[in-house]
């Protein structure tokens, strides 16, 4: 309300019924008034306004009317049509309807006609239970709404989560209630069963056959409005089938089993005992290697079985250890010459002699058929020398070795050291014990002898000394005559001065020369004798020696080789003529312009002047008398340090001298401040200098002073330099030369900020506005505690976030405040935002249908899910504050709801949660299980429910009653097998129903068929049973298992057998369902003979040409010598006995190897014979030196090497 009367005089605002004021103030010294009304006059509404001036009297009243209109539309009604796109009803004439969304999207316009009647079409449809909200506004903008309008149209494809068990038999699942579903063949689409969901949307689906091994179906749901579900794919995860294939292999040392099976396979090796001897996992490519924890040897057998990750297995297969791994026994003994082996070992065994280090066979033959062998040695073995006798069966187990050693002694001593002593007189060594010990001269002649002690050390005494090189010649013999050496010394005494030539080095710093080599060559003082330098000549005599200090101006020393003996050479005296003595004097001057350095040091040396830097600024060469004068290319001023050096004609040098430049060019340094309040200047500059403080404009000195002895300063300003202005101060030294200005600005800030805006934002929340840059800005509330603070950016705006909002009319005061303080305001904002929130009663019927209740008169209630927030229902209270709402569905079973009302402003009031307490659903869970043996239904439901179980002619054939966990076990009257189908329901005490859920019994008791033939190998069993059914080949007597296998979906099966049923053998081959129900045996026996002949001897005769012995009847017997060669064959007769010739015969320890084989081929052998036949003439060689007799020894001859 605004106007104007007297100056200062007191208006009231009155209502005019009951002459009430409403509002006050006072005009200013114009008599302006404005006055604010709270609430507002609209709609209609009037006032008086009255003036009173000081004397206490009153103007006529002025009426006033509030044009505003504030009050919605009084009614709105919107219904939606089936399709969702039209909503129609009822409000007030020429009313603007809008209807929104549930993202707040205008989705519909229309205005209502004279008689308030409306229909709006939506851009977009609402359907599947969408809400839409329609509101009704007057021309000033009142708003009636929302009202919820709610798509009943089903689109949505009902959602679905189905699941296959473990057997891949059933599938269940969840969607819509009463909901068809199917189960279809992904790949052709087609059903394959189907069902309907139950009241609660569950269903369970029989799945005949099983889904299994990795095949999948596809589920679809298929609600009453013809919505499909997205297919959901379900996979059999089931392995029912038994790895395909098993090979095993062992190898020739009995500890690896090798083969190929499924990838992935656990493959398991176990003894005759059934312990695990090995276990490996088949790689990507289905190979396998296992390593035995105990080998498989000596026909001992192993069963090897493969297991799938389900647990499927083939097997066993049968693998034999055919390594022969005991060592034969031996006893041997050698002859008192050491030229024969005799023992005792296993018949026809092979026989080696070996050397014991080098383990080199050196002999060998064969036991004969009692086991007795007998091996000459060439050559013997004597001396103490031993050999090893080993017998090597024919799987090759050596025996343990049998040490022979040989007694005959034909060795001379073994060792002979010798050693002359430093004079040449005695001769000292060791050699063999009590050996004789002869010295004798280069002629031949015995210079010495002795006897070595028991330890062999002897000390032999010369008659004449060995000495200059002289050579002596040492022998030692033992007993018998044997003798090692001679062995050489040579007497090394020296008594011979050595020459020597030696120079000095240019620069004094090495002596090189030659001499004996290897000779200690000295350096002396010729003065003291004094080594001071020291060396050694190399193999060729030449030496190279280094001084330090050099031998330089004319000194001079002494050389001096001395050989081993210590004779030294004749002395050799060397000079130095280097010279290394540096001028003696130098002085140095400089004038005072620094540009010119003289002064006196030796005659004719070089003067050179350098800068701090090294850098050569002036060079001279001094005259005669030794005087210089240096003209400086570069002066040297300001104290700059010049150094002078003088070199003679050896570039010795004397220096540097330092000169220094006094000439002053340089300006003063200066430093200056000015003071916060811009009074004083303070600084430093050089001592005793003058100081001027200049306008920066026009450079008039507006103040100065001098600086005392240390350099600094203090100047006083007037006026004070403030807000911003500057000066420049100079310093101005002795010589003239001033500093370069320094500039001072006063900071000091006097100046309050010049402009302060301030607004409140809706919320009341944030005060935004405008004024100086940088300026603290401050919010106070009406009590004078500050609510928010912020600071003035670059360009003066501001925003204060206020720590309690200002609503509900509550005042705030803004002040601005630059960096020194200066404060503009305060500027008053007034929160206009409503924050309080309605109050609420209400409560739900006993039907859960229809909330009712109380709140604030035409105020906005919405009934919301409590977890989602989803608005499921909503009104409007009357003018008495009363509402009813109606609820679709209702809330039951424990369901609740929250009730809010929200005020035109937006305040919700807290929630009121209502729950509806009547019941009305079936049991939530129903699980049922069906035992192996088919006579028990075991499950879990709801906690005391009762559970029914139905065959499928719908007999009851069980019941039981849920405990308090919900379990529950039906005993069956009639078990269920066979594929035979129960149905299990659960019901609680009100009779709601869950189920039926479906068991299949699966229990099998019909044994497999089986036909089955053996192949001629006996290597492969094959045949026909059911499909996926396990077969076993059993040892007829044992019954134990040999080899196993699968057969394929058409139920054939092939088994290999290893080893293979051969030599009228038989086994015994049973198939085994899957429920454990075995076939009749049926009989299998291999015809195939593998059975080498049962013996062979073999014997040859002393010419080495023809080999008899025994065998089977007429097999054949084949002679082959050590190269493969065939050198005869025979048969044997009726009674095994056989004679064959050889095209070569067997001579001189040659080996020849006999194998006999039957008609099917099956050898025994080789049987080795060994040539004893010597044709081989004896070697000999003559010594020139010395001659050995070596006796008789018929048929053989040593080779003498």
């Amino acid at each position: 309300m605004t106007g104007e009367t007297e100056p200062n005089t007191w208006v009231e605002i009155r209502d005019p019924v009951t002459d009430e004021v409403i509002a006050s103030g006072t005009s200013d010294d114009n008599g302006d008034f404005s006055i604010k009304l709270d609430p507002a006059i609209t709609d209609g509404n009037s006032v008086d306004v009255v003036a009173i001036d000081k004397a206490g009297n009153d103007s006529v009243p002025v009426e006033l009317t509030g044009s505003k209109d504030t009050i919605a539309p009084k009614d709105l009604s919107a219904n939606l049509n089936a399709d969702g796109d039209v909503v129609t009803g009822k409000t007030e004439a020429g009313a603007k309807v809008v209807v929104k969304d549930k993202a707040g999207n205008i989705i519909g316009e229309a205005t209502a006609d004279a008689e308030g009647n409306y229909s709006v079409t939506l851009s977009t449809p609402l359907t599947d239970n969408a809400q839409g909200f329609v509101t009704a506004a007057d021309a000033a903008g009142n708003t009636i709404g929302p009202k919820t309008v709610v798509g009943g149209k089903d689109t949505i494809a009902p959602e679905l989560e189905a699941e296959l068990n473990p057997e891949g038999t059933l599938v269940t699942g969840e969607t819509e209630p009463n909901t068809w579903v199917e189960i279809r063949d992904p790949v052709t689409d087609e059903v394959i069963a189907s069902g309907t969901s139950d009241d609660n949307g569950d269903f369970s689906i029989k799945l005949d056959p099983a889904i299994t091994d990795g095949n999948s179906v596809d589920v679809v749901a298929i609600d009453e409005a013809g919505n499909s579900s997205q297919p959901q794919t379900l996979t059999g995860d089931k392995d029912t089938l038994a790895p395909k294939d098993l090979s095993a292999n062992l190898n020739a040392d009995g500890d690896v089993v090798t083969g190929k099976t499924e990838a992935g396979a656990k493959v398991v090796v176990k003894d005759k005992a059934g312990n695990i001897i090995g276990e490996a996992t088949a790689d990507a490519e289905g190979n396998y290697s296992v390593t035995l924890s105990t080998p498989l040897t000596d026909n001992a057998q192993g069963f090897v079985t493969a297991a799938d990750a389900a647990g499927n297995t083939i097997g066993p297969k049968t693998v034999v250890g055919g390594k022969d791994t005991i060592a034969p026994e031996l006893e041997a003994e050698l002859s008192t010459d050491g030229t024969v082996v005799t023992g005792q070992t296993e018949p026809n065994t092979w026989v080696e002699i070996r050397d014991p280090v080098t383990e080199q066979v050196i002999a060998s033959g064969t036991s004969d058929e009692d086991g007795y062998f007998e091996i000459p040695l060439d050559p013997a073995l004597t001396d103490g020398d031993k050999a090893n006798v080993v017998a090597i069966d024919e799987a090759g187990n050596p025996s343990a070795p049998v040490e022979l050693s040989g007694s005959k002694d034909t060795l001379a001593p073994k060792d002979l050291s010798a050693n002359l002593n430093a004079d040449g007189d005695v001769v000292t060594g060791k050699t063999e014990a009590d050996a004789k010990v002869v010295v004798k001269d280069k002629a031949g002649n015995i210079i010495g002898e002795a006897t070595a002690d028991a330890e062999g050390n002897y000390s032999v005494t010369l008659s004449t000394p060995l000495t200059d090189n002289a050579q002596g010649f040492v022998t030692a013999a033992d007993a018998a005559g044997n003798t090692i050496g001679p062995k050489t010394v040579v007497g090394g005494k020296d008594t011979i001065a050595p020459e020597l030539e030696a120079e000095l080095s240019t620069d004094g710093t090495v002596v090189t020369g030659q001499t004996e080599p290897n000779t200690w060559v000295e350096i002396r003082d010729p003065v003291t004798e004094q080594v001071i330098a020291s060396g050694t000549s190399d193999d060729n005599g030449d030496f190279s020696i280094k001084l330090d200090p050099a031998i330089t101006d004319g000194n001079s020393v002494d050389v001096v080789a001395i050989d081993k003996a210590g004779n030294p050479s004749q002395l050799q005296t060397l000079t130095g003529d280097k010279d290394t003595l540096a001028p003696k004097d130098l002085s140095a001057n400089l004038n005072a312009d620094g540009d010119v350095v003289t002064g006196q040091t030796e005659a004719g040396a070089k003067v050179v002047v350098k800068d701090k830097a090294g850098n050569i600024i002036g060079e001279a060469t001094a005259d005669a008398e030794g005087n210089y004068s240096v003209t400086l290319s570069t002066p040297l001023t300001d104290n700059a340090q010049g150094f002078v050096t003088a070199s003679d004609a050896a570039g010795n040098t004397i220096g540097p001298k330092t000169v220094v430049g006094g000439k002053d060019t340089i300006a003063p340094e200066l430093e200056a401040e000015l003071s916060t309040d811009g009074t004083v200047v303070t600084g430093q500059t050089e001592p005793n200098t003058w100081v001027e403080i200049r306008d920066p404009v026009t450079d008039e000195v507006i103040a100065s002073g001098t600086s005392d002895q240390d350099g600094h300063f203090e100047i006083e300003l007037s006026p004070a330099i403030t807000d911003g202005n500057s000066v420049d101060v100079v310093a101005i030294d002795e010589a003239g030369n001033p500093s370069a200005p320094v500039e001072l600005s006063g900071s000091k800030d006097t100046l309050a900020p010049k402009d302060l805006s301030a607004n409140l934002n809706a919320d009341g929340d944030v005060v935004t506005g405008q004024t100086e840059a940088g300026a603290k800005v401050v919010v106070k509330d009406k009590a004078g505690n500050i609510i928010g603070e912020a600071t003035a950016d670059a360009e003066g705006n501001y925003s204060v976030t206020l720590s309690t909002p200002l609503t509900d009319n509550a005042e705030g005061f803004v002040t601005a405040a630059d960096a020194a303080g200066n404060t503009i305001g305060p500027k008053t904002v007034v929160g206009g935002k409503d924050t309080i929130a309605p109050e609420l009663e209400a409560e739900l019927n006993p039907d859960g249908t229809v909330v009712t209740g109380q709140t604030e008169p035409n105020t906005w209630v919405e009934i919301r899910d409590p977890v989602t927030e989803q608005v499921i229902a909503s009104g409007t209270s009357d003018d008495n504050g009363d509402f009813s709402i109606k609820l679709d569905p209702a809330i039951t079973d424990g369901n609740s709801v929250d009730v809010v009302a929200i005020d035109e402003a937006g305040n919700p009031s807290q929630p009121q949660t209502l729950t509806g307490d009547k019941d009305t659903l079936a049991p939530k869970d129903l699980s049922a299980n069906l035992n192996a043996d088919g006579d028990v239904v075991t499950g879990q439901t709801e906690a005391g429910v009762k559970v029914v179980v139905k065959d499928k002619a719908g007999n009851i054939i069980g019941e039981a009653t849920a405990d308090a966990e919900g379990n529950y076990s039906v005993k069956l009257s009639t078990p269920l097998t066979d594929n035979t189908q129960g149905f299990v329901t659960a019901a609680d005490a009100a009779g709601n129903t869950i189920g039926p859920k479906t068991v299949v019994g699966d229990k099998d008791t019909i044994a497999p068929e089986l036909e089955v033939e053996l192949n001629p190998e006996g290597t492969l069993v094959t045949g026909q049973t059911e499909p996926n059914t396990w077969v076993e080949i059993r040892d007829p007597v044992t019954d134990e298992v040999i080899a196993s296998g699968t057969s394929d979906d058409n139920g054939d099966f092939s088994i290999k057998l290893d080893p293979a049923i051969t030599d009228g053998n038989s086994v015994d081959v049973v198939a085994i369902d899957k429920a454990g129900n075995s076939s009749q045996p049926q009989k299998l026996t291999g015809d195939k003979d593998t059975l080498a002949p049962k013996d062979l001897s073999a014997n040859l005769n002393a010419d080495g040409d023809v080999v008899t012995g025994k065998t089977e009847a007429d097999a054949k017997v084949v002679v082959k010598d050590k190269a493969g060669n065939i050198i005869g064959e025979a048969t044997a007769d009726a009674e095994g006995n056989y004679s064959v010739t050889l095209s070569t015969p067997l001579t001189d320890n040659a080996q020849g190897f006999v194998t006999a084989a039957d008609a099917a081929g099956n050898t025994i052998g080789p049987k080795t014979v060994v040539g004893g036949k010597d044709t081989i003439a004896p070697e000999l060689e003559r010594r020139t030196q010395s001659r050995r007799y070596f006796g008789h020894r018929p048929n053989r001859a040593k080779h003498l090497g």
